[in-house]
């Protein structure tokens, strides 16, 4: 036995580390072992430690065994002993350690601007947790904040893993929260929030003011609309007579114009509506900015061939509300992170929708975000633009990128192919593909009949597989 002082101890530790390495350690002298775990890994189960075992070399059975004992830092084994030589006879002997730790935490990341969170930058554990965005002093939100994971689009057969924006919840203009739990399935957690400072609207035009009414100040406003007739004066004899005329004033002459939005605006102060000289005496929330920027998300397009393929043959076309469908390059946004902002301007509804590829301007198209109701009488509000009036509010939809591709070659002495004609299932053949006798079986049923047709078509023309 004398002659043994050392032993090997052989570690593997999966989503961690161990403070040793694989290597002869020597025996009867203190060693302390520490096993920690990679970024968002950690203990699921404190019962099953890790373990160092005395295994015998020539069969690998273990011999004797220690057990690990968790550390005062969260997620960590530790374990300080003194190796020994247990052998039967003159038998070689080896330990071992090994361990996996298992997904614990989800990340965090915040990108914020003019505003601080309850949940910095960091590792959390899979449990409920909501966040809380509070804007900076005298600093209020204009475009709701976000947070970006990945999640199933159960829309979609099969459901389809896609990187979704969620918006948080609406406490005031300066606050917001956003409740979820994380899971393995989403390592990290974007946070996406930009805060304005807040600014009066009067004090930048001196000669407007702009206001938010919601349906019930109309209803307050269109009561006392028309002021009460004036009170005229007229000198008979010595007295004084008031005549009124029947002439009531309409003070919707003293507004520029009355529009609808769809998107939220956030507001400064309270103030009463002020129609020219007339002071209504209802208070109403007063636009604290004339510019706001909306951030519609970001997404990332993929190329199928990872070639030119994707380009030469792909078309891309993008919904954007208000405007309706434009074109993309492919060149300019395949492969890319795409990322959609509207500028507004509030006080006549003028937007300017900007797409970048990478977070480089690629495609800037003017519109207007704003439908302007009736309010005048035996008179047509005239809308200061000169941007085409559209319909494109009426359709509710989100804005969405549609990207059709396909393959279209004919072989000639420039493209290699084998002329081989033989009977072969669909799933069996690659590359380009002739059928003359097709014998299409339906397995789902969700399939059309002009689908089927098409691929018929595709298949008899000839196609690449």
């Amino acid at each position: 036995m004398a002659k043994y002082t050392e032993i090997e101890i052989r570690i593997k530790i999966t989503n961690g580390t161990c403070n040793i390495d694989t290597a002869q350690h020597p025996l009867n002298t203190p060693l302390h072992i520490q096993i920690q775990p990679n970024k968002l890994y950690g203990i699921t189960n404190t019962s099953k430690p890790p373990k160092l075992v005395y295994r015998y070399a020539s069969t690998g059975i273990g011999s004797f065994n220690e057990s690990f004992k968790l550390s005062a830092t969260a997620d960590v084994w530790e374990l300080d002993t003194e190796l020994q030589y247990y052998y039967a006879e003159t038998e070689d002997m080896y330990c071992t350690v090994t361990y996996e730790y298992e997904r614990k935490y989800a990340e965090i990341k915040n990108n914020l601007i003019r505003c601080t969170t309850d949940t910095p930058d960091g590792v959390y554990p899979f449990e409920e947790k909501t966040i809380t965005l509070t804007a900076d002093n005298n600093c209020e939100f204009h475009v709701t904040p976000k947070i970006s994971y990945y999640a199933y689009d159960e829309t979609t057969i099969p459901w389809e893993w896609k990187y979704w924006d969620y918006e948080f919840t609406r406490v005031s203009e300066s606050e917001y929260t956003y409740t979820f739990t994380p899971n393995n399935q989403n390592k990290i957690y974007t946070v996406s929030a930009e805060a304005v400072t807040k600014t009066d609207i009067t004090d930048k035009y001196g000669l407007i003011a702009a206001y938010k009414p919601d349906k019930e100040i109309l209803v307050q406003l269109s009561k006392v609309r028309f002021a009460t007739p004036k009170l005229n004066s007229v000198n008979v004899d010595k007295a004084v007579l008031y005549v009124t005329t029947e002439e009531y004033i309409d003070t919707a002459k003293y507004m520029i114009s009355l529009r609808k939005f769809y998107f939220q605006i956030e507001t400064s102060v309270i103030e009463n509506i002020c129609l020219g000289p007339y002071n209504t005496e209802i208070q109403c929330p007063v636009i604290g900015t004339d510019i706001i920027t909306l951030t519609m998300g970001t997404i990332a397009i993929a190329g199928r061939h990872k070639n030119v393929m994707d380009y030469k043959n792909t078309e891309m076309e993008i919904y954007l509300p208000f405007i309706g469908f434009v074109d993309l390059s492919p060149s300019d946004f395949m492969d890319k992170a795409i990322t959609l902002r509207y500028e507004v301007n509030i006080i006549n509804g003028d937007g300017l929708a900007v797409l970048y590829a990478d977070n480089q301007v690629m495609k800037m198209i003017n519109c207007n975000v704003s439908y302007p109701i009736p309010y005048r009488l035996n008179d047509r509000e005239t809308v200061n633009s000169n941007i085409d009036a559209n319909t494109n509010y009426l359709l509710s939809e989100k804005p969405f990128v549609y990207v059709k591709s396909y393959n279209a070659a004919v072989p000639d002495d420039n493209i290699p192919y084998k002329d081989t004609k033989f009977y072969a299932q669909f799933k069996d053949v690659t590359g380009y593909t002739q059928a003359t006798e097709i014998d299409f079986e339906v397995v789902h049923d969700y399939i059309t009949t002009t689908e089927i047709d098409e691929i018929i078509r595709l298949l008899e023309t000839g196609v690449f597989l």
